[in-house]
């Protein structure tokens, strides 16, 4: 049960929404760094860990980066092109 004071049209509002703008931080900070996690995404962003994470999923379903590993331990990094 919710707290008597409880709205949940304010909660709802605080919820931030994944953007572009999201993506252009990761690569950002990709520039910089050899990884990134969804817990770093978590932080950077001020997003739950489940946006974090399905932001970074979306990104490696897009081709841009690539998943190593499973679970809390995962790391993403930009894909690299392999020379044909």
């Amino acid at each position: 049960m919710l707290p008597a004071d409880h709205d949940d049209a304010d909660h709802a509002s605080k919820k931030v929404r994944v953007g572009p703008e999201h993506r252009d931080g990761v690569i950002e900070y990709l520039k910089t760094h050899e990884f990134i996690t969804a817990g770093i995404a978590q932080e950077l962003f001020n997003i739950s860990r489940d946006q974090s994470t399905d932001l970074l999923n979306d990104m490696v379903d897009s081709g841009i980066l690539e998943k190593d590993g499973v679970g809390k331990g995962t790391k993403y990094r930009i894909k690299r092109v392999s020379a044909a």
